[in-house]
């Protein structure tokens, strides 16, 4: 029986990073997401193509605890109306938090503990961008809220003081301290996973 569940969580809305670590008798088990947006691309025969890169599908059949979870974002026109517009990616964030759900669900009977990273407001560049990252950090809070014992808001700095002592450190160093920990893990978009990482160390630590 799982006695413990330690979660870290990268909010994004192009790929989610979740790390999952299940701690059983001392024996701890990981397991690695990444929430990407099923495009429904096609190709010229109008036939659909995978909506993960060759390295991604080469790295989800290579590691059996590194998973894609894929969601659907609805798509509009130039044309369409702001409020179609706003609609639209209203239902995309409740789809990203539909996928972490079906996730941290699997857990409801443990004793879960989760950290999830705050909002840089600071560093916002695009005030549009920022306000689809905030509803989604609540969205994903309230669902978090709603299985785990104790769920921890990190500002960006605090996650990378508590991984390198430094809250000011580069994405390449918490990127070059996560390969130290799993240097055979080669995934694309390592950073997002790298910060889940430590976030599901700060939620057993904290």
């Amino acid at each position: 029986m799982i006695n413990k569940v330690y979660i870290g969580i990268d909010p994004s809305i192009n790929s989610t990073g979740i790390v999952i670590r299940k701690v059983t008798d001392n024996i701890v088990d990981v397991q690695f997401y990444i929430i990407k947006n099923n495009n429904h691309e096609k190709n010229k025969n109008g036939i659909e193509k995978s909506p993960l890169t060759k390295k991604e599908q080469t790295a989800e059949q290579k590691y059996n605890n590194f998973h894609y979870i894929l969601y659907d974002k609805l798509y509009g026109t130039k044309e369409s109306a702001s409020y179609d517009r706003e609609y639209r990616k209203t239902v995309s964030l409740i789809n990203i938090c539909n996928c972490m759900r079906d996730i941290i669900l699997q857990y409801h009977d443990c004793e879960c503990y989760a950290c999830i990273e705050g909002i840089s407001y600071g560093s916002a560049s695009n005030t549009s961008a920022i306000y689809d990252l905030s509803g989604l950090n609540y969205m994903l809070r309230n669902t978090l809220l709603s299985v785990c014992k104790n769920v921890i808001i990190a500002p960006p700095t605090h996650v990378k003081k508590f991984a390198t002592g430094n809250g000011s450190a580069k994405k390449e160093t918490m990127i070059a301290l996560f390969e130290g920990i799993y240097p055979d893990l080669n995934i694309p978009k390592k950073d997002d996973i790298a910060d889940a990482w430590f976030m599901s160390l700060m939620a057993e630590k904290e």
